[in-house]
């Protein structure tokens, strides 16, 4: 495949962007022109699917403790000590409500050289109350990342393999992560894979009509299984790893409290997606809940766990 990011030209002026801040942040605040974002240009086009809710909002902010929990710590990657004591610029892409950049800012408080920032492109996060090594950043991705060459030392991408097609993904988005990245950053992907282990027939039928509405939207429902080859089929990374982290759904292993927390997400989860999913299920929503109970249950009996992969490499 040889060196996957090199399809694309990043265009760094991108004006479709919009940085949200308070007036005293500086460093990257000072680097940008304040323009408003404008839903009515040729900006292209992300395929996320998940409803702008508070409902929806509420579920992101669970589901980041409980991959906390589920991965010991917010990165597995090994850079802890440039969060504690050198000076960093991290970039959480896809940031959502800014649950993972608050609670990174939170912790590394104490390092006056570090920096975190969210990008999305939907303000859903924090503008005024948050720590002061925090900043977020309203763009969309596809039209380039608004950070110059070489600056951010550690990229987090959490959940958002099917915001993209698989083609944005090699020819937009990856070209430009590695153009900002510096040489020796490290990058680190944690997305689930929903082929389960230990799942019943419930549980696929939901896959299954989740893997023909991704098609549909033109997503590879597996691309997680691709983000380590990715990697290693490019000379330009190096220190490739992969690790993989079990979510128990439901409470049927009694020593790990996990899973209720995972059944409740997945189950507010599978409600945001009721009128997609019906319609590939063929069936009203009445009995689309039907069906939900039906898959919970069948969870609990066949002790079904859900496949966390985390992903991280190092640029050299």
């Amino acid at each position: 495949m040889g060196n996957f990011l090199t399809k694309k030209k990043s265009n760094n002026n991108n004006k479709y962007y919009k940085i949200i801040d308070s007036s005293k942040s500086q460093n990257l605040l000072e680097s940008f022109e304040k323009l408003e974002y404008n839903e009515n240009t040729n900006s292209r086009k992300s395929n996320y699917f998940m409803p702008d809710d508070d409902i929806e909002t509420e579920r992101l902010q669970q589901y980041h403790y409980m991959l906390k929990h589920l991965c010991d710590g917010n990165f597995r990657s090994p850079i802890h000590e440039l969060f504690s004591s050198g000076s960093c610029k991290v970039l959480d892409l896809g940031c959502g409500p800014g649950t993972w950049v608050l609670d990174m800012g939170t912790s590394f408080y104490n390092n006056k050289k570090s920096e975190f920032i969210g990008i999305d492109f939907s303000p859903n996060f924090p503008i005024q109350i948050k720590p002061a090594n925090t900043h977020f950043i309203q763009a969309n991705i596809l039209d380039g990342l608004p950070f110059e060459k070489d600056e951010i030392d550690f990229i987090h991408i959490g959940t958002l393999g099917s915001c993209f097609s698989e083609s944005q993904w090699i020819d937009l988005v990856l070209p430009d992560i590695f153009r900002v990245m510096k040489s020796g950053s490290w990058i680190e992907f944690l997305e689930p894979n929903g082929n389960s282990t230990n799942c019943g027939p419930y549980y696929r039928k939901f896959y299954e009509a989740f893997e023909r509405e991704m098609i549909s939207l033109e997503v590879n429902p597996n691309i997680v299984t691709k983000y380590k080859d990715w990697f290693l089929s490019d000379s330009r990374f190096t220190n490739v790893h992969e690790e993989i982290r079990y979510l128990p759904i439901g409470s049927w292993d009694e020593n790990n409290k996990l899973g209720k927390i995972g059944q409740e997400n997945f189950h507010t989860f599978l409600k945001n997606m009721e009128h997609r999913l019906s319609k590939q299920l063929d069936v009203s929503l009445e009995e689309y809940d039907h069906l939900l109970s039906n898959l919970f249950q069948e969870c609990y009996e066949y002790k079904t766990e859900i496949p966390f992969h985390c992903v991280y490499a190092q640029k050299r």
